[in-house]
């Protein structure tokens, strides 16, 4: 079991004497939010003290999220694109919505395995957390 939520927190003095703490949730998402490439979050995930196990899964779903961003890309250039065959483009349109499908499918059961793991490991609120955050910064 992980204590990586809220055993980590970082405090700043503000120019106002007050003290700000920003969580380990938050810390994540400043480090991910400043990353331009997968492999800069990608990085922050292995850093992390959360289960190995669960480090090499939610790498697994921002993998498979960032292959369907690609792939509805492809849908809509393909929709826009005019001067194509229209049987052509619905033969095309038809194969992407195959592997958008073979996707979400993926994903969600890659999502339904992390969900079960952390709970088989009596995963904190916080580390839960923290893997959403990791999860929606991709």
């Amino acid at each position: 079991m992980s204590t990586s939520g809220a055993s980590v927190e970082n405090a700043a003095e503000g120019a106002s004497g007050n003290n700000v703490t920003v969580s380990a949730t938050g810390q994540i998402l400043v480090r991910t939010a400043g990353g331009t490439k997968k492999t800069d979050t990608n990085a922050v995930i292995e850093k992390s003290n959360l289960p190995d196990e669960i480090k090499k899964l939610v790498i697994k779903i921002r993998e498979m999220q960032a292959e369907l961003r690609q792939k509805a890309e492809e849908m809509s250039k393909i929709n826009s694109d005019v001067k194509q065959n229209p049987k052509q483009r619905m033969a095309e349109v038809q194969g992407l919505r195959q592997q958008i499908d073979a996707l979400t499918s993926s994903i969600n059961s890659a999502v339904a395995t992390l969900n079960q793991t952390m709970t088989s490991m009596r995963m904190t609120k916080d580390d839960r957390t923290i893997v959403a955050a990791f999860l929606t910064a991709s």
